[in-house]
């Protein structure tokens, strides 16, 4: 499926009205489908604004850009290890400003302050609970979050994952 079309996907759209036959070796965790190289669904098996699970589940809640399937175990699952380094090609559709801005922590940050989000937050992870790691830093909004590897900040990073959240 083009980016375009599942850009435009509603929040909690069944899972199944995207993929129509789904393959489990695809699924990396049950929470995220590749659809494609370095393209992802964000899934669910709760729909949007229940607590419980629903059997017609899973639900689509974002799409998740990723430089490889190891760079999107790191966003989602803490799983360092896996992550290749790999970079990721932004295509304009995931950058604030419709794409007016390079793929870069600073220009991505100047673009959402631009483009006025109702929130956005610069945080940093680390697996505190094992060996306390560094994970990645994230910048995040009510509609993205970009994903960056190094620690110290650095304006030309370039993300290595983007969620865009369905709404």
């Amino acid at each position: 499926m083009e980016i375009k079309k599942l850009i435009n996907l509603p929040l909690g759209i069944p899972f199944s009205k995207v993929v129509r036959e789904p393959s489990a070796g695809a699924f990396l965790s049950s929470w995220i489908y590749r659809i494609d190289d370095g393209i992802y669904l964000s899934v669910s098996p709760f729909r949007p604004g229940s607590l419980e699970e629903d059997p017609s589940g899973p639900f689509v809640y974002g799409i998740v850009l990723a430089a490889s399937d190891g760079a999107v175990r790191r966003a989602w699952s803490m799983e360092i290890e896996l992550d290749d380094g790999k970079a990721l090609d932004v295509p304009a559709e995931f950058l604030p400003s419709g794409g007016a801005v390079k793929a870069t922590y600073g220009e991505i940050l100047r673009g959402l302050k631009n483009d006025k989000s109702k929130a956005c937050f610069e945080t940093a992870s680390y697996r505190i609970a094992t060996d306390g790691l560094f994970i990645h830093r994230k910048i995040e909004t009510e509609r993205f979050a970009f994903f960056f590897r190094k620690p110290e900040h650095d304006d030309t990073e370039p993300p290595y994952a983007i969620i865009l959240k369905l709404i």
